[in-house]
């Protein structure tokens, strides 16, 4: 038996990781990876060929199955258990081209650098609390100054501008200090003991200095909710401070907490990764061409096949990702 199927631009790219034909679970689903940020990396770029799994998703549409072709294969009666091994194809490939499109990401990620509005300086507790002054100027020390503070417990209450790109700048910074340049081990013991699910990997003189100050923030929560200040005021209900772990800075974060319009979702990308020296650059493949399939069964399975496909009447359908195929020809 033949089966003749003509396609008109099938993409030859793939924008998630592991493949359809893959067992997966809610908790486990394919990964977006054709974001701006991902295809940074080559190994991103993705290339499909028509492969026989493709060609059996495709047999598979043809007669109505509904399911993933890994979810057919694990049914005891799916239909072409004994039919698989028979099955050979080829396939012609008559133009190939290169287009660049505009993907639409449905993640709901937020670009890390973007907000919407305007500031609330005015208006927001992180600014305006009673004790705003004393707690970003925990950034403001300096590196010997913090680890003897977190040890101490004593403040040299420095000063510390509290507009949002001046704490950008003090953020950017803190990773001008070295930890390894100074004697950490009884802060970090502290911090450790403290905070032990964020800080249990860190070995001492490997934590970077900016860890500290972030650690040294809540350290200061508590100091202050211990001297009667409502720094709840300042935290999200699961106690953390926006934008701020005992470990990491996110300006997303940060600028979602102290914005009038909130963080910015990013609406999407083009799908392309740009030539670096002599590497060209490269788009996403478009192919035209004809899929030509052989099935080495007898000429009554293959009424009844094709009596099959007749009946699910199946016009048009993709062949792997976009684009335009259907049967042209179906020879006993």
């Amino acid at each position: 038996m033949e089966i003749t199927i003509e396609y008109n631009s099938c993409w030859r790219n793939s924008f998630l990781d592991k493949t359809n034909n893959e067992k997966v679970n809610k908790k486990n689903n394919r990964k977006y990876i054709a974001s701006s940020q991902s295809l940074a990396k080559p190994e991103n770029y993705i290339k499909r060929e028509v492969t026989i799994d493709t060609v059996m998703g495709v047999l598979n549409r043809l007669i109505g199955e509904p399911r993933k072709l890994w979810q057919a294969r694990e049914d005891e009666n799916y239909f072409f258990k004994n039919i698989e091994p028979l099955v050979t194809f080829h396939d012609d490939i008559k133009c190939l081209s290169q287009e660049l499109v505009y993907l639409r990401n449905q993640n709901g990620h937020m670009n890390p650098s973007t907000f919407s509005g305007i500031y609330k300086t005015e208006t927001s507790p992180i600014f305006t609390s009673d004790f705003s002054a004393e707690m970003w100027g925990v950034l403001a020390m300096e590196f010997d100054e913090l680890l003897n503070y977190i040890v101490t417990g004593v403040d040299p209450l420095k000063h510390q501008d509290m507009h949002p790109f001046s704490i950008f700048d003090r953020i950017s910074e803190l990773s001008n200090y070295k930890s390894q340049h100074y004697d950490c081990q009884a802060a970090f013991d502290i911090i450790k003991a403290k905070y032990t699910d964020e800080w249990e990997k860190d070995v001492v003189d490997k934590a970077p200095a900016p860890q500290y100050y972030y650690a040294a923030l809540y350290l200061k929560f508590d100091e202050l909710a211990k001297r009667g200040f409502n720094v709840s005021s300042v935290l999200s209900d699961n106690g953390n401070f926006p934008g701020f772990s005992k470990r990491s800075f996110t300006k997303s974060d940060f600028n979602g907490k102290v914005t009038t319009g909130g963080k910015v979702k990013v609406i999407g990308n083009p799908y392309e990764i740009k030539s670096k020296g002599k590497e060209p650059g490269k788009m996403l493949t478009k192919a035209d061409g004809t899929v030509t399939i052989n099935i080495d069964i007898d000429d009554e399975k293959s009424l009844e096949l094709k009596t099959m496909i007749e009946n699910a009447s199946v016009a048009s359908f993709r062949l792997g990702k976009k684009g335009l195929a259907y049967v042209s020809n179906v020879r006993i």
